[in-house]
């Protein structure tokens, strides 16, 4: 037998035997699954300051290993927060991504009327820093900085009457009551 005959069959048996063996265990080798992992995933989007509600959350499973100790999984743990900053529909909820409770129990939301006629610096400020001064009458008016870079929670203007609602330290809300009552207030929007 000849040299190329024998390198050949050699082959030829290696490749019968590859053959069996493939067969033999079902055509394909076993693979393991990663373990899955519930994610909360936005519906809609959502503004920042804007308090989660259950229409706004739905769950999905991804493999275990693509998840980040962050991705909350849990609903029950969002429902009722607000969003630190604004979020696009489909993205994963993260913890980073809500204001922290120790801030909110640390803070105060106050609603004070403003100077309708000076109205209210950006459309809407909500959700962004703001300065606030009181304007007192006389000849020339009095201005002092009443409050430095306030968190515009919300604002509006209806049937004629501004409001801004800030939050606060506890310790500013009896100087801002005060204020309202000694002349006009005034919010000045802040780029940073």
């Amino acid at each position: 037998m000849s040299r190329h005959r024998r390198r050949a069959l050699v082959f030829c048996a290696l490749a019968l035997g590859l053959v069996a063996l493939t067969f033999g265990t079902g055509g394909h080798q076993a693979t393991t699954q990663p373990p899955m992992r519930q994610v909360i995933q936005l519906r809609r989007p959502l503004d920042a300051q804007q308090r989660i509600v259950a229409a706004d959350l739905s769950t999905i499973e991804i493999p275990a290993p693509w998840a980040d100790d962050h991705q909350l999984s849990d609903p029950s743990a969002a429902i009722g927060h607000r969003v630190a900053v604004a979020l696009p529909a489909g993205s994963p909820l993260m913890d980073a991504e809500l204001v922290s409770a120790t801030i909110a129990t640390a803070t105060r939301d106050v609603t004070l009327r403003l100077d309708s006629a000076a109205g209210l610096p950006l459309d809407p400020p909500d959700g962004a820093p703001a300065d606030l001064y009181l304007v007192e009458a006389g000849r020339p008016p009095r201005v002092s900085l009443v409050l430095r870079r306030a968190l515009v929670v919300s604002s509006s203007t209806n049937d004629g009457e501004t409001t801004a609602t800030l939050r606060v330290a506890p310790q500013d809300v009896p100087g801002l009551i005060q204020a309202e009552t000694r002349g006009s207030l005034r919010l000045v929007g802040r780029n940073g």
